[in-house]
């Protein structure tokens, strides 16, 4: 982990660091105005899809004072117009009494230094509209895409759509 100024520590978080993450992801939800108890990530969901033989996604990880305080969840994709490999942040959350502190740009700063690394051409990442976060994203240089509409399939509706394969 990367020290920073308060005692505060930023890196990449380890399978020992489950249970925190999970208390992390619950109070995103409650943030989000979403039930936190709808929230089906647990310990060994975790451990399995993150820090198994594949892992799925990487999971940044802010202590202060050795206490997790925040993360930001994030795996890799492929661009086929830049032929290079992408970041998307999946999740992202600060408890809020660290907020307004430099630690988000601290760990978005880390992110962008592992992205460089990995030769990555861009950082994606989606903000609800209500968010006030978009106003701090906007700061660090991220750019609302307004040409791009988000579109999605739940279970549902993949279900139905599968049914229609030939095969």
């Amino acid at each position: 982990m990367r020290k920073g100024g308060g005692e505060t520590e930023v890196g990449l978080a380890g399978p020992e660091d489950a249970a925190e993450i999970v208390r992390l992801v619950r109070a995103l939800a409650a943030f989000e105005r979403a039930d936190p108890t709808e929230v089906r990530l647990d310990e060994n969901a975790l451990l399995r899809e993150g820090f198994g033989a594949a892992p799925r996604f990487q999971v940044l990880l802010a202590r202060q004072r050795g206490r997790a305080v925040g993360f930001l969840l994030f795996y890799e994709v492929f661009s086929t117009w830049t032929a290079r490999p992408s970041l998307h942040v999946e999740d992202f959350f600060l408890e809020p009494e660290v907020r307004g502190r430099g630690l988000g740009r601290r760990m978005l700063a880390e992110l962008a230094r592992i992205g460089l690394a990995r030769d990555a051409r861009r950082i994606d990442l989606n903000v609800l509209e209500w968010n006030p976060a978009r106003a701090f994203y906007e700061r660090l240089g991220f750019a609302p895409r307004r040409d791009w509409i988000g579109y999605r399939a739940g279970p549902a509706e993949m279900a139905a759509l599968a049914a229609t394969a030939e095969g």
